[in-house]
């Protein structure tokens, strides 16, 4: 199971902050979850992904749905390597060196 209410932490252990949520809300601090930052990925736009189809981009707006908020999700092992990539696509080292170890306990973290 993976818990994707995780907070990420960034190079001093202080919690990151969600700046995608924060412009959203005018700017109140929200803490990035890891369930946060695959959503956020899931849900971009990337130059090399500009022709996905729409059934590709509705079953990322479904697993982005799935992962947000939660705690305790079963994920396949195609999904998680799917979430990595977008992951990496998105965020830089920090995130990924915190998040990848959350999605597959196999990665050194």
């Amino acid at each position: 199971m993976i818990n994707f209410t995780h907070e990420l932490l960034d190079l001093d252990d202080r919690k990151i902050k969600d700046e995608i949520a924060m412009q959203a809300n005018g700017g109140t601090p929200v803490s990035l979850t890891l369930g946060r930052a695959c959503a956020h990925a899931l849900c971009a736009t990337f130059e090399d992904e500009r022709n996905l189809s729409g059934e590709e981009k509705f079953q990322r707006g479904m697993l982005a749905v799935e992962v947000r908020d939660n705690a305790a999700a079963e994920l396949k092992a195609e999904k998680v390597t799917q979430l990595k990539k977008v992951l990496a696509k998105l965020y830089g080292p920090i995130v990924i060196y915190r998040a990848y170890p959350l999605l597959d306990p196999q990665e050194k973290g």
